[in-house]
């Protein structure tokens, strides 16, 4: 992300090259984002998965690594991308 929301903060320890870090909150400042939010069957979706008739957006949230980063992103066990 080529601008990061107000909420980003950094991740690399002193000394670590590249880039790493998490942000949270775009979808109010990024219309397409928002739009999905509200106009795609996403909610719907997520809804039937969970077996619910609701569903609430808390917060988006996205890790950013960039090349170079030597930092570890660590999964849970049995976590699959």
């Amino acid at each position: 992300m080529a601008e990061p929301g107000p909420y980003a903060s950094g991740n690399l320890k002193e000394g670590e090259g590249g880039r790493f870090f998490d942000d949270y909150c775009n979808w109010t400042r990024i219309p397409e984002f928002e739009q999905v939010i509200h106009t795609s069957p996403a909610a719907e979706v997520a809804a039937d998965l969970m077996g619910s008739n609701r569903v609430q957006v808390f917060h988006d949230h996205i890790l950013v690594k960039g090349n170079y980063s030597a930092t570890l992103f660590l999964l849970p066990l049995g976590a699959t991308i």
